[in-house]
């Protein structure tokens, strides 16, 4: 069941896994400078590359589902069945009226023998429009589901990976819940009932940024980790709690960053200021005033992902053929509709309960927006890579990543992940500055619902190992 486990950090214990082969300075690092030339035009080429591939996917992928579709009509035009069947209809969309939003939470699955609170919070689409505009920003909700409410415990929160929703963490927020921990697991921006961004909310302020990057910096990895503060902000309310995180997939990418941005803050970086209220304080709810705080955070557990600095540094020719997909993410339509078609025969399917969460979760998916919006992570990311930063939130997320977390780590990796593999966790130690422990299961990329057990079990156990389900904080006694 476990077939890799690596102790590193703090307390000195070895490494099993071999160091990386670039060595990352853990000081603060300067501010930003203008990129020299030979890097831009490097960047640019990468972009050309990788748009290149993905039209040549895309184009392949094109022809593909074309001459499916026309296979499918002939079989049903020659069985008499007047072609394919037609569509199911949509599920519930999330508009702004609350009478239609309470309507779709209604529609959503819950937990069985836990009561589940459906929560909303009000972040800006532009953590950089809020800084300079943040009377007249434009915002965007993110949608919560909450589950053993209680001031006087310990918060954790879950983000969810790529191309899931809170649905997928049902399975670990009961057992947390039963053991007397609050939960907390939030739709990412895009995804099921939170908003879902598409670029038109800043068109009273056009130069703000070029038409072209505005969809794609609302996805920007600052915007992001911002979310992820703005939901911790509203969970500590007014007991200054600090809460932990609890991750997977890209929801383990923001992961880092924020925690990355949090404990950057309260070493007296630069960004302590405006890292530690707004915006993420300043949008999140009337309940909860902004307050000043030295820590969000107090503990981050990742899975199948590794730091995002480890995935450069340790990429390699193999690694690159694993992430082919994200160069077919680059090109427009057709990465939303193959994502729509195949969803649900991604996801775990072994058992009767496994195939009710997939479809489940490919409901959720099917919303409209959400889709595209899933995807624009990828394409905003890519677009960082190439061209620098889409926002000055996510600079200042990039120069924090380089500075490691203070806060103690747990990462549970996936073994037999077709998209990330276990080379790329060399080097971890390296940015855990209170400790790193390391457990790789046999398990798929899902791991989160293929060993959920397990995952519970040593999420509850390093949770006792660092503090027990008590809320910490400097105002909880």
């Amino acid at each position: 069941m476990v077939s890799g486990k690596e102790k590193a950090g703090g307390d000195g214990g070895g490494a099993a896994l071999p160091p990386s082969s670039t060595s990352w300075d853990l000081d603060p690092a300067p501010p930003l400078r203008p990129r020299p030339l030979s890097r831009v035009l490097a960047g640019y080429l990468t972009l050309a590359v990788v748009y290149s591939f993905s039209l040549y996917f895309a184009a392949t992928v094109g022809v593909s589902m074309l001459l499916v579709d026309f296979r499918k009509q002939r079989r049903g035009a020659r069985s008499g069945g007047g072609g394919p069947a037609p569509p199911a209809s949509p599920p519930p969309l999330l508009p702004d009226p609350e009478s239609q939003r309470d309507a779709a939470v209604a529609a959503e699955p819950g937990i069985e023998g836990i009561e589940v609170s459906h929560e909303f919070i009000e972040v800006p689409v532009y953590p950089d429009e809020a800084e300079e505009h943040a009377g007249r920003a434009k915002t965007t909700t993110l949608h919560l589901a909450r589950a053993g409410i209680d001031p006087s415990r310990r918060a954790v929160l879950f983000l969810h990976g790529f191309p899931e929703c809170w649905l997928s963490w049902r399975r670990l927020m009961k057992p947390l819940v039963e053991a007397g921990y609050e939960v907390a697991a939030l739709d990412m921006r895009g995804y099921n009932l939170s908003g879902k961004p598409s670029g038109r909310e800043n068109a009273a302020s056009p130069k703000f940024l070029p038409s072209s990057s505005r969809v794609l910096a609302a996805f920007d990895v600052g915007a992001l980790a911002a979310d992820a503060r703005a939901a911790a902000v509203y969970l500590s309310g007014s007991t200054g709690r600090t809460v932990t995180l609890v991750s997977h997939d890209w929801g383990g990418a923001v992961a880092w960053h924020a925690a990355s941005v949090d404990s950057s803050a309260a070493r007296g970086g630069k960004e302590e200021e405006e890292e530690n209220s707004s915006p993420a304080s300043t949008f999140s709810s009337p309940a909860s005033p902004p307050r000043r705080r030295r820590r969000l955070f107090d503990a981050l557990v990742t899975m199948a992902i590794p730091h995002p600095l480890l995935f450069k540094a340790n990429m390699g020719w193999k690694q690159a053929k694993r992430s082919w997909y994200v160069a077919f993410f680059q090109s427009p339509f057709f990465p939303e509709k193959m994502m729509a078609a195949s969803i649900g025969s991604m996801l775990p399917r072994s058992n009767e309960e496994e195939k009710k969460e997939a479809g489940e979760l490919a409901a959720a998916f099917a919303r409209p927006g959400a889709a595209t919006a899933a995807i624009n992570y990828y394409r905003a990311s890519v677009r960082a890579i190439g061209g620098g930063p889409l926002s000055r939130a996510g600079a200042r997320a990039a120069r924090a990543l380089r500075g490691g977390v203070d806060v103690p780590v747990l990462c549970l990796y996936a073994g037999r992940d077709a998209a990330l593999g276990v080379e790329l966790l060399a080097g971890s130690e390296r940015f855990c500055r209170a400790g790193v422990e390391i457990e790789v299961l046999d398990s798929g990329h899902w791991i989160q619902l293929e060993k959920a057990r397990e995952c519970a079990e040593r999420t509850l156990r390093f949770l006792e190992r660092t503090g027990g389900n008590a809320a910490r904080g400097s105002l909880c006694g």
